[in-house]
């Protein structure tokens, strides 16, 4: 006899890549972590990023895209530039000083910007990846 099983996509995401570029995006999701290999803190954040278009066929899509930021160290300038995105410029410029201030990742949830993606290759696959951010005016860098 067949195993049974009761299959449940209703959650499934589009992970085929998309054509690079900025698109607005809402934070729907924060965590905080530790990175697996130098233990390093990290904020996880989760977006929503509207009318993206699929590399395949073009056609506009939504899709939800995970970033994993380090907070502290030489290659935090990811965090700083997504603060500044966010409208908290006055932590960021703190931040900037040296001063250690606390922040609630779930001040981020609900905040727009425009997310930059880019095209990479993840486990042998052609994927998506979040290289910068924006103010959702467009002013700024992504760099």
């Amino acid at each position: 006899m067949s195993p049974i099983i009761l299959p449940d996509t209703s959650e499934a995401e589009d992970m085929d890549p998309s054509e690079a570029g900025t698109y607005p995006g809402i934070i729907v999701k924060t965590d905080a972590q530790l990175s697996r290999e130098k233990k390093v803190p990290q904020a996880v954040i989760q977006f929503q990023i509207k009318g993206v278009p699929a590399e395949s066929d073009r056609k506009p899509r939504d899709i939800k895209r995970t970033v994993w930021i380090n907070v502290t160290g030489g290659g935090s300038m990811q965090w700083d530039r997504l603060l500044r995105a966010t409208g908290f410029d006055r932590v960021a410029d703190e931040l900037r000083t040296g001063a250690k201030v606390p922040f609630n990742t779930d001040e981020l949830k609900g905040k727009e910007c425009l997310v930059v993606l880019k095209v990479g290759t993840y486990q042998d696959r052609r994927r998506d990846e979040i290289s910068g951010f924006l103010p959702p005016n467009g002013s700024g860098t992504t760099q």
